[in-house]
Parts: structure tokens; sequence; C-alpha cells
């Protein structure tokens, strides 16, 4: 399955002309994994962002071997929320925003529902597949910071990672944190991508995005959409083809 995301034109202007739209799909491409994507408008073959999950020797990446499959709690048209087990013992929130035209969001939650305590390395994945001329995902520092960077064209993505991450240079460059998790315990996650002509705008743009309040953000973009899961409770657009301006009051 995939499910498409994008800036929302009713909260946020939206760029047209470089509008990149992603879908975030389940069990597809290789590896096999919970995949967020996109091809900027097909000035790449593909960009792919997921993360991947290790306590000791197992690694949990490909959603149909979690211990618990995704569960969609929150689906907007810029806006998907869902949770998971990768193992037994760790649950995971999963959250993914696009906030313009330009950038996207993701908030990870994860927590030891164990009795005791757990060593998890958490990584997050970026693959870049450029078109002619392009380069894939490297990791590289700006102003001190880590990130992983590519280009396309005349984009170049930038993607960052709240709590000081180590970068890996491999086959699948990443993001990586090495978690002491205790019983009960939680840690939480934000990365941004953005992709804008030049590394530094690229950068300051993501780092913007990952400042900005997410909650408030969040309730944001529920008050946008609870008319239209009102109407859809009672039952009104079952069956029915209702225009969007009739739904929205737009």
């Amino acid at each position: 399955m995939a499910i498409t995301i994008a800036a929302d034109p009713r909260i946020n202007s939206t760029d047209y002309y470089n509008d990149q739209i992603w879908d975030l799909t389940i069990n597809s491409g290789e590896p096999q994994a919970l995949i967020i994507q996109t091809t900027y408008g097909l000035r790449a073959f593909s960009m792919r962002i997921f993360p991947r999950f290790s306590i000791g020797n197992q690694e949990s990446t490909n959603p149909v071997h979690f211990s618990r499959p995704p569960t969609f709690h929150k689906i907007y048209p810029n806006f998907i929320g869902l949770s998971y087990a990768p193992f037994n013992s760790i649950e995971v929130d999963g959250d993914y925003w696009v906030p313009n035209s330009q950038s996207i969001a993701g908030r990870f939650r994860i927590k030891n529902s164990s009795s005791k305590s757990q060593s998890l390395k958490f990584e997050l994945v970026a693959l870049l597949n450029p078109s002619e001329g392009g380069a894939r995902i490297l990791p590289t520092e700006i102003e001190g910071v880590q990130v992983l960077s590519g280009s396309i064209e005349n984009l170049v993505p930038v993607t960052f990672i709240s709590g000081g991450a180590l970068t890996v240079n491999s086959p699948y460059p990443a993001f990586v944190h090495n978690l002491e998790l205790s019983p009960g315990s939680t840690k939480q996650f934000t990365w941004t991508q953005s992709a804008l002509t030049t590394m530094d705008d690229s950068f300051m743009l993501a780092r913007k995005i990952s400042s900005c309040n997410w909650d408030a953000e969040t309730a944001k973009i529920e008050l946008q959409n609870a008319i239209i899961t009102s109407v859809q409770d009672f039952g009104i657009v079952s069956g029915e083809h209702i225009p969007f301006q009739s739904v929205s009051g737009d």
C-alpha cells in the first residue's frame, strides 16, 4: 500500500512549480521497509527514508516481520500518524508531516515497554538514487552539525535529526542513535529534510522546521480537518460524492 502526503494549501502556501510530494509505503523497495519516498517531481529516480532497529544481532526493518504491524491513527493530506512494534519490548509512534512544498519532517517516539533495560540501535536511513548528474547521499558537516546530503539537478537535499546522532557512510547512509532504555522509558527524535538549490539554504530550512512546536502544528492540522472528520462520522460521505468546497467551507 502507499499513502500520499504533500503540502496542504489550506494551511500554508504551496509552490506548484516545485511541489515535492511524498508516498509512505509498507514492505516495498530494497531493503523492504517502512519507507517515505519521493522523486522530487521526477528529478530523481527515488529518495527513500526509513527506520531500522537492532537489539544485539537482531535487526528489524521489514514491517512484515514486526512484532506488531503498523497501525494508522491519523491520515490527513499533509500528515500521517501510526504506531508499531519492531520488537516485543519496543513500541514506536511515528509521525510524518509535510510543512511546505520543499520539506518533510518526521517524529519517532521509542518506548521500552518491558520490565528490564534494553540496548537499542535506532537508525534513520536515507537513500538517494539520483538521475544523471546527481550525487548519492553522503554524511557531511554543516556548522558543526552532522547531516546527510546529496544532489539532483538543481536541488541539494539535506536531512537532519535531533539528538546528536552519529552518521555512517555505507551502502545505507544513516543517522545512528545507540539508546539505553530503562523500563518504561521513552526517547523522542525529530528529523527534517529540505531540498532547495544550495546546501546552506536546505540546511537552514531543515533547522527552522526542526524548531517548530510539533504538538501545536499537529493541533492546527487536526483543527483544519475536524469538519471533514465530523461529516464522515455522521455517515454523510458514505456512498456519496461531496465536493471538497462544501465540506471544507472554503
